[in-house]
């Protein structure tokens, strides 16, 4: 189970954030647990849906998650790419200090999810939105 860190500040006072509507907003720290020591998530809506809000909230249903989804992506708070048949997420920024394991830690993780291609990162940090 992945263990994040969830930069309080960062959060609390994200421009990007707060393009959300506001009743979606906290979504956004309750997803950051999906990501691995890459910062890469399985970005399924259905998988999305079992993981975070099966238990907790299964009266957000996948449709929901669909919808949070397209508006992080839209946001630019996640990039997402294919890679062998599965749709892969990237919580933009998330490389920062302090928010995923450091160089000395790496290499205790294996199978990770593939990292984001270049191309997807910038077109999601920098192009138009």
């Amino acid at each position: 189970m992945p263990k994040r860190i969830v930069d309080g500040d960062a959060l609390w006072l994200s421009k990007k954030v707060k393009q959300l509507p506001e009743e979606y907003r906290l979504h956004y720290a309750n997803w950051i647990p999906l990501a691995e020591a890459n910062g890469v998530f399985e970005a399924d809506p259905e998988y999305i849906h079992a993981r975070v809000y099966g238990f907790l909230m299964p009266s957000i249903g996948v449709e929901k998650v669909k919808e949070l989804l397209e508006l992080m992506i839209q946001e630019r708070l996640v990039a997402v790419w294919q890679h062998d048949g599965k749709t892969w997420g990237y919580f933009i920024g998330i490389e920062k200090s302090g928010r995923l394991p450091g160089r000395r830690e790496s290499g205790w993780y294996k199978n990770l999810p593939p990292t984001p291609p270049r191309q997807v990162l910038n077109r999601a940090s920098l192009g138009p939105k």
